[in-house]
């Protein structure tokens, strides 16, 4: 089928006026594991600065120890205002340092949880082989969440109580930069054009009127 240049230029034109937007929430400060960590000399080095969040910046070691000792346990709510449109992708990113081993430090139960629905296995497993020998061995994945989730950041707040990462017992340790969510919308519904999507249009008519002129004088 013979595709005209107005189906061209209409099919260019809607598609360019379909906005799309993306809202970021982050539990953690994405500062690289916090000032003065990068040496990551001493085991016990707490990293993290007044105001960050909760176990994060901070190296999180087994039982037998007691300085550090626990699970990355956050229970914050996370805020970022109501999207605009139909959510179409969520991303979750979780950025983590390991140290010491060539086995990686996670052990269960571990899991990530959203205003109760937990993420899929999947992501944290994802890490199980991210230990090399390294010191440190700093690895950050993403994972596209279910569309099971996605009206779960329709209200503009999550909140992660029930999230757990453990630490293996007796066998090295880890450090939590950031948790964090990517939301992403498009607005399906023609509303008033922008000014770029204007132009556009202006410029789309100038050009069928100088093709029909053009045809016009060929057949005269």
């Amino acid at each position: 089928m013979k595709t005209s240049l107005r189906q061209v230029i209409t099919l260019l034109v809607f598609s360019l006026s379909i906005p799309a937007a993306t809202l970021t929430v982050s539990y953690g400060d994405n500062d690289g594991f916090g000032t003065g960590a990068t040496t990551f000399k001493n085991r016990f080095v707490n990293s993290a600065s007044l105001g960050d969040a909760p176990f994060t910046d901070v190296r999180l070691i087994g039982a037998d120890f007691t300085t550090f000792g626990g699970p990355f346990s956050p229970t914050a709510t996370l805020l970022f205002g109501p999207p605009v449109g139909t959510i179409t992708s969520v991303l979750v990113t979780l950025s983590m340092a390991e140290f010491g081993g060539n086995l990686s430090p996670l052990d269960g139960p571990n899991s990530i949880v959203v205003d109760g629905a937990t993420v899929p296995d999947t992501f944290l497993n994802s890490f199980l082989s991210f230990a090399n020998s390294a010191n440190p061995n700093i690895d950050t994945r993403s994972f596209s969440l279910p569309t099971s989730f996605f009206s779960l950041f329709a209200d503009g707040s999550i909140n992660l109580t029930g999230t757990q990462i453990s630490e293996r017992r007796n066998f090295g340790i880890f450090q939590v930069d950031f948790l964090s969510f990517e939301v992403t919308t498009e607005d399906g519904v023609q509303g008033v054009p922008e000014p770029a999507t204007m132009g556009l249009l202006g410029i789309s008519h100038g050009i069928l009127g100088l093709v029909k002129r053009r045809q016009y004088l060929k057949r005269s």
